[in-house]
């Protein structure tokens, strides 16, 4: 299984405090059967706010640090970015990484409360630069909670979406658990991330097994590893790769 989205780098946001504890997080996800892991720090979040630059540095200390202590598990950098009214903006000028610093999804995470137009409008301003809008955990988010009908109406703006591992199994409560599986019954997921932090489980096996029963083995393969291992493709080579 691929994590796209996770919370592991150290001393950054709300993640673990310290390289050992981030080197226990790797060791829990290798445990859960996860191969390789998003790094996804908070990106104008509050106090939250990880520069591309940091983020770098970071992934290259913790890769550094498996590799000493012989722990097999590829770390790629991302970040979780939180909309603002400057998103694009910031894209524009260089402040923000998209997943695999590959400049070809980056993984957005809607306010409680938003304008559905305000949204659409930012999906195409990413769409004409050529980047894929990824929804962190639609099923969590308050208005989307109220609204799921706005859901596939994103979808067709051309925005993935991830929900949370926890989500499936119930780890957030009853109504997002069935939120979740009619997103997967109605083929509305495309990607499935832990968004692990130091006071939450990964459950990535645990959702796999759950969606194996309820939605076969090709919606489980594609939403916990091929559609995640699509993103490690530079836009150059997709379209061959594809052939």
């Amino acid at each position: 299984m691929i994590d796209i989205h996770a919370h592991i780098l150290p001393n950054l946001d709300d993640g673990p405090l310290s390289l050992a504890e981030a080197v226990n997080l790797v060791r829990e996800a290798k445990a859960d059967g996860i191969t390789a892991i998003f790094a996804t720090p908070h990106a104008y979040k509050g106090v939250f706010h990880c520069t591309p630059e940091q983020i770098l540095e970071k992934c290259s200390l913790l890769t550094e640090e498996l590799r000493k202590q012989d722990i097999v598990m590829d770390i790629m950098p991302g970040s979780e970015v939180h909309l603002t009214n400057n998103v694009i903006s910031h894209y524009d000028n260089g402040r923000l990484l998209t997943l695999n610093n590959l400049g070809s999804h980056i993984l957005l995470e809607l306010p409680e409360k938003f304008i559905f137009e305000a949204v659409t409008n930012i999906l195409q301003d990413f769409a004409y630069r050529g980047v894929t809008v990824i929804i962190a955990h639609p099923e969590r988010n308050t208005t989307l909670r109220k609204n799921v009908h706005l859901i596939p109406d994103m979808i067709d703006e051309g925005a993935m979406m991830q929900v949370t591992a926890a989500s499936i199994v119930g780890g957030f409560g009853k109504k997002i658990m069935k939120i979740t599986e009619k997103m997967i019954a109605n083929d509305h997921v495309t990607l499935v991330g832990s968004d692990i932090h130091p006071f939450r489980d990964f459950m990535m096996r645990k959702a796999l097994r759950k969606v194996l029963l309820t939605a076969g083995r090709k919606t489980a393969e594609e939403i916990f590893k091929r559609n995640a291992e699509s993103i490690l493709i530079p836009n150059e080579k997709r379209a061959y790769a594809a052939m």
